[in-house]
């Protein structure tokens, strides 16, 4: 009982140690008691979405949850239907916190990310009775504003690059035949043309044109908040939880 006695102690000693050590973020009540406000991207099952009981859910979601409780934090959830959306949020002061967000220069000036948890091959996407395999000089190639695969597409030479707002606008261009190509990631494609019933009318073909890499990503210049967010999201990605989230996501056949 004595010894019992003792271990306790010391972990209660050990505890005081590191609850003096930690970082306060913000506000007078620091991290403990703060709750932040997390804004999540309507991508669609698998990464993000609302589900039939109304919770926002979805891989990104469970990782945010997980690094946050890592980080000794509280978020709140809201979903905005698309970047321009997220940015909004951020500007007018409403949101401290997005758990998935592609790391790029261009949003490297509005965002501090964390290590990236998740690496994503941008895919060429075409009709499904296209005999289109690869990107070459003359085709037209569709992307969402903003996104990851903008920057890849540019780099391509000879073919005519059209924007678009959101991704049910460049389906939609490309199945009405005003784009021969668009380029995405895979799970945000895939998941969306499921959800509308016309994946058998869009096909993925030839070798990804590039790679984008995701993380939790803070206001620029909150360093503090980034710095424990960066710190739990290492040892989220140590810990055998990634794992389990990753294929409970990704592993599933639905």
């Amino acid at each position: 009982m004595i010894a019992l006695r003792k271990v306790l102690v010391s972990f209660a000693a050990a505890l005081l140690v590191l609850a003096v050590q930690l970082p306060a973020f913000g506000g007078e009540g620091g991290v403990q008691d703060r709750q932040y406000r997390s804004v999540v991207q309507d991508y669609g099952k698998p990464l993000g979405f609302r589900d039939a009981e109304g919770r926002i859910t979805g891989f990104s979601v469970e990782v945010m949850d997980a690094v946050a409780r890592r980080a000794g934090i509280r978020v709140r959830h809201t979903l905005v239907s698309g970047y321009a959306d997220l940015v909004d949020a951020f500007s007018k002061g409403a949101a401290e916190v997005t758990p998935s967000n592609a790391v790029s220069p261009d949003r490297a000036k509005l965002f501090d990310f964390t290590t990236p948890y998740e690496s994503i091959p941008l895919i060429i996407f075409v009709r499904a009775d296209s005999s289109i395999q690869d990107l070459t000089r003359g085709l037209r190639v569709g992307a969402v504003r903003a996104s990851a695969a903008v920057g890849y597409l540019k780099k391509i030479e000879g073919i005519h690059l059209e924007l678009y707002p959101g991704y049910q606008e460049v389906v939609a261009a490309l199945l009405e035949g005003r784009i021969d190509a668009f380029t995405a990631s895979a799970e945000r494609v895939k998941g969306m043309l499921k959800a509308q019933g016309i994946e058998d009318r869009v096909k993925a073909v030839g070798h990804p044109v590039g790679v984008v890499q995701r993380a939790v990503a803070v206001k620029k210049g909150d360093v503090a908040l980034r710095n424990r967010l960066d710190a739990a999201v290492k040892e989220l990605l140590a810990s055998p939880e990634y794992g389990v989230l990753y294929e409970r996501w990704f592993g599933q056949s639905e």
